[in-house]
């Protein structure tokens, strides 16, 4: 007996074991709560390596496979990826972290017959569980997509189960992608960010003479996503030009300058030279605003 309960618990582990498990909830519509109910499922889900039930599997990208290996590294591309997989492919509806912090969102929707977010009905959720992009993805990469708000989420058959409405800001505003370089700053640099028009806003600081400020519109944790920081891609030989600019011309020019390929990780392969810029044109919040970190 005891060596059937052991084999029985060993079979549950290995298939399905979270917050969802065995339950079937209404749909819960409190914002307050829905963030913290969908990230405690995201972190009861263990890693698994069996078939059936709701599971935890690894993705690399770069072998286009899942393993039950649960080391996360951050130089090395390897994304937590949780739904009920057979024959070590997921399907239906599907959860996958972006990198290895939720920090860089989710991905969420019907996955297709490769286990990949490919279709024209699949959500980017942000960090903050309550916004979205819903759109058309190609493996797991945004094409065109629309501002959707997170309404509700429930439990079926141990899955964390969305609801989705399209937001009322901005609902002609389709989001496509298209990279930045020294001459574009993006397609629609007067709207701003689904998730920034949640967070943030510019106002005048309250320190003297220093212009615009970013201000919250809420309350904050240590590690939440406040805003992001975007603008044209280039490099310091682009900007700064020592032979006919003067010091002050150096600094006015350098001064929202971020190094961005010293802080990507190694699987985003940019030049460690790369840098995000905001050209003066663009430092009024009139002009910007798509992102206002």
């Amino acid at each position: 007996l005891i060596m059937m309960f052991l084999l029985l618990l060993s079979m549950v582990s290995t298939s399905e074991s979270n917050s969802c498990y065995r339950r079937r909830s209404d749909w819960n519509k409190d914002q307050t709560s829905i963030p913290v109910m969908v990230n405690g499922w995201l972190q009861s889900v263990i890693f698994g390596d069996g078939d059936g039930g709701v599971q935890s599997r690894m993705f690399h990208p770069a072998e286009g496979v899942f393993t039950s290996d649960h080391e996360v590294d951050k130089d090395d591309r390897r994304l937590i990826t949780v739904g009920k997989f057979a024959e070590h492919i997921p399907s239906g509806v599907t959860w996958q972290y972006r990198s290895y912090s939720k920090m860089a969102g989710f991905l969420y929707g019907q996955v297709d017959e490769k286990g990949e977010f490919t279709g024209a009905d699949v959500t980017f959720i942000y960090p903050d569980f309550l916004t979205g992009l819903r759109g058309s993805f190609e493996n797991g990469v945004m094409e065109k997509a629309r501002a959707v708000d997170v309404v509700g989420e429930r439990c079926k058959g141990g899955m964390k189960e969305l609801m989705l409405e399209a937001s009322d800001e901005d609902e002609d505003v389709v989001w496509e992608r298209l990279d930045a370089n020294d001459s574009y700053i993006g397609q629609h640099p007067t709207v701003m960010d689904p998730h920034e028009r949640k967070s943030v806003y510019a106002a005048e600081s309250s320190i003297g003479g220093a212009g615009e400020g970013i201000f919250a519109k809420g309350i904050f944790s240590p590690g939440d996503l406040v805003s992001y920081y975007s603008g044209h891609k280039t490099f310091q030989a682009n900007i700064i030009h020592k032979h006919n600019m003067t010091l002050d011309q150096r600094v006015e020019a350098a001064s929202y300058l971020y190094s961005i390929g010293h802080h990507a990780p190694a699987w985003w392969a940019v030049p460690r030279d790369l840098l995000l810029n905001i050209g003066q044109e663009y430092r009024d919040a009139k002009d910007y605003r798509t992102t206002l970190a």
